[in-house]
């Protein structure tokens, strides 16, 4: 490892959204050196993902998004700690007990991506979002 990749391993990531931006994003945060990843995702793996979310395959149909980005992170970086959260992420100061370093929002909605950003502003927590066709690319 490099200097660089022993600081990045000890930095918590959290992801919000299983998307296709996430899929594209994950494995590279991952092989730069990022030690800890938590996912949030509530929704369920559906034939109609499959051409944009490549990490997901038809045996992964009806299964949580967080859960199979999990499994294939786990197998494919198996240093990283990889957490799955199969849920939707809440907005929640009082229940918040993660320490991120760094935030990426990959969800859909415009009033969620705003919300996550008012929240993460005021807990000081450096805060990107990004979308893909539902709010620009």
């Amino acid at each position: 490892m490099t200097w660089d990749q022993d600081y990045l391993k000890d930095k918590n990531l959290l992801i919000i959204g299983c998307g296709g931006l996430a899929h594209a994003a994950l494995p590279y945060l991952l092989s730069s050196g990022i030690g800890h990843v938590t996912i949030f995702d509530g929704d369920v793996v559906d034939a109609s993902n499959l051409n944009r979310q490549h990490l997901f395959t038809p045996n992964d149909f009806d299964r949580n998004k967080a859960l199979v980005i999990k499994e294939y992170c786990a197998s494919h970086f198996p240093k990283a700690r990889i957490t799955a959260k199969e849920k939707m992420f809440e907005v929640n100061e009082t229940e918040f007990d993660l320490q991120p370093d760094l935030v990426l929002d990959f969800t859909d909605r415009l009033l969620t991506k705003m919300e996550l950003a008012k929240f993460f502003e005021n807990l000081h927590i450096p805060f990107f979002y990004a979308a893909a066709q539902m709010n620009a690319g």
